[in-house]
């Protein structure tokens, strides 16, 4: 699926419900200047669902000849912050797909009968807006896009990125910001020395290619573990201590089918060395619990062993709220296999 970039108006109340003038831009003659209001900033009240649908709308895809009608995209957005002359990430949209004006109008039916039309104006008029738009508009000019709540990952509040040349009217692709849309946890220089010293190593050919396959390999790798995980630090103790903390495979390279597996951050987590090691050895792993929580086991063979410290988190939850839904439906069924070799190995 192609993957988009997308701005979205500036809100204080999480895109829940209009919140006024406060931080929007003061540009004439772009509708939330005059209007008081974007349609955006209803784009996450989950209240407002038809069928399961999430109907929303996004600047981007409002082209005048609604070039992205019928289209399927995954989309990154981000929000200019004019105090702070900085572009946040607010979130990804596993899957959005662009309206017809047939279905725009069939959506905006059902809401207007559902009473969230009305609703929508009383938000409006809360904040001493334009409300004329909401009953003026052509339907596909409040309502273009639709995606499922469960496709939609929140990006954390402090991680921060910038998005050059990027305006709020455009549909950017994925491609314009590669190096940019995610923060960089390995410089470049970090990996030309790393490179070159590999380079400069007394081994054999076949040695130094596998561990320049190994060096790029995790870090971009680890960049994927730490995009599906929202954050730097150990999964268990929260540890941030960079230079401790390892990107652990669940499913090990050489068991995976293909690069894609070997690279997919769902097929990760971050460890602390110690806990890395028991559970690349699988004498530690995660086991389903409810709906994106997993609870801690050791091996009852080394249990005794592990300093209290370790011990007490025995029977912890993790929760993978942070993951899409896609990725946490991966994270699952590699950590199935991973439970699979531990128990097998328990039974030894």
């Amino acid at each position: 699926m192609e993957e988009k970039i997308a701005r979205i108006c500036w809100n204080d109340n999480d895109w829940k419900k209009p919140s006024g003038t406060h931080g929007k831009s003061q540009t004439e003659k772009l509708f939330e200047f005059e209007n008081g209001f974007g349609f955006e900033e209803w784009l996450f009240d989950f209240e407002t669902l038809v069928d399961g649908y999430k109907y929303a709308f996004l600047q981007p895809v409002n082209t005048t000849n609604h070039a992205h009608a019928g289209c399927s995209y995954a989309v990154h957005l981000y929000v200019y912050d004019k105090f702070k002359s900085k572009n946040i990430s607010i979130a990804k949209i596993a899957r959005v797909e662009c309206l017809t004006e047939k279905e725009a109008k069939a959506a905006y039916d059902k809401l207007h009968q559902s009473s969230v039309i009305d609703t929508m104006v009383k938000d409006v008029e809360v904040v001493g807006g334009n409300t004329s738009p909401l009953t003026t508009l052509p339907p596909i000019n409040c309502f273009n896009i639709r995606f499922k709540p469960q496709d939609v990952k929140f990006v954390p509040i402090d991680d921060f990125h910038t998005f050059h040349e990027l305006t709020r009217y455009n549909l950017y692709e994925n491609k314009h910001s590669l190096k940019q849309l995610f923060v960089c946890f390995d410089s470049e220089d970090q990996l030309l020395d790393d490179v070159t010293e590999i380079m400069n190593s007394d081994v054999s050919e076949t040695e130094r290619e596998t561990m320049m396959k190994a060096r790029v390999g995790q870090g971009k790798y680890r960049k994927n573990v730490i995009r599906v995980w929202g954050n730097e630090v150990c999964a268990v103790t929260l540890n941030s201590v960079r230079e401790v903390l390892v990107a652990s495979h669940i499913k090990a390279w050489k068991d995976c089918s293909d690069s894609t597996e070997r690279l997919d951050g769902a097929n990760g987590i971050l460890l602390e060395a110690t806990l890395d090691k028991l559970f690349d050895s699988h004498l530690m792993s995660l086991f389903y619990k409810k709906k994106n929580e997993f609870e801690i086991r050791f091996s009852h063979s080394i249990m005794r062993k592990l300093p209290k410290y370790y011990k007490d988190l025995a029977g912890f939850t993790i929760n993978i709220d942070c993951m899409s839904y896609d990725e946490a439906a991966r994270f699952s069924s590699y950590m199935e296999y991973h439970n699979e070799l531990f128990l097998s190995k328990c039974e030894k």
